[in-house]
């Protein structure tokens, strides 16, 4: 059983009571086992937080993980000839392609305090989306157009 034990972070809980205070989180295999002001665990690793706040994760709620590669791509054009750009580039795509943006989108994601993410979907080759989602750990909710 791996365990670590985050100490004297300002805790934004998000419960009913919108509690916030400072104190430790104790995590045992992945898993929240405890939050109080004070855990004493003696043995257990343990980490300040850098920037003092432990926040929940957050939620992406609306990203298309196959448009990773395409970022800053047609950003100077109108709606619906930048659709055609978009999904004609998307069409060229081969499974290992779509696997890669997805990775990538899926990593920044988790970098930037993700712990879930709602995907639109993909024209083609979605299970190697699904396989990116499943391979990183992060819920997702994601469906083959």
């Amino acid at each position: 059983m791996s365990s670590v034990l985050i100490q004297n972070g300002y805790l934004l809980t998000m419960n009913p009571q919108d509690e916030r205070f400072f104190g430790d989180v104790l995590i045992q295999d992945d898993r929240i086992a405890q939050i109080a002001p004070h855990i004493d665990q003696p043995g257990i690793k343990s980490s300040t937080p850098p920037a003092n706040s432990i926040l929940p994760g957050f939620v992406q709620s609306h990203i298309h993980l196959c448009q990773s590669l395409f970022r800053s791509q047609a950003d100077d054009v109108s709606l619906l000839p930048w659709l055609d750009t978009i999904t004609s580039w998307e069409s060229k795509y081969t499974p290992e392609m779509l696997y890669a943006s997805a990775r990538l989108g899926l990593a920044e994601m988790i970098k930037a305090g993700a712990t879930a993410v709602i995907d639109m979907g993909t024209l083609h080759y979605q299970d190697s989306v699904f396989q990116a989602i499943e391979e990183s750990g992060i819920r997702a909710q994601a469906a083959k157009l």
